[in-house]
């Protein structure tokens, strides 16, 4: 994932990084444009955008001693982009 610190979420499109909160706001407003483009689609009530503040970042990296693996390591939430 990019170090984008915005989101946006369509169930058609996905999840999505977006660098500012308008293009994520811009994309999600896209998103329940299309849903409700030939009336209803229940869909649209999932769609949203938000501020990422953590992700998921590998440390602790260190030898294998298995030859099936290169390294071990470990995964733990880390601040990104400022996120307090």
């Amino acid at each position: 994932m990019s170090q984008d610190k915005y989101f946006s979420y369509c169930p058609d499109c996905g999840f999505e990084t977006h660098e500012s909160p308008e293009k994520a706001q811009e994309s999600s407003k896209d998103c329940i444009s299309h849903h409700l483009n030939d009336g209803w689609d229940e869909d649209v009530e999932q769609v949203g955008w938000g501020e990422i503040k953590q992700v998921a970042t590998k440390n602790n990296v260190r030898p294998s001693e298995d030859p099936q693996y290169d390294y071990y390591c470990d995964y733990d939430l880390m601040d990104i982009g400022g996120a307090e």
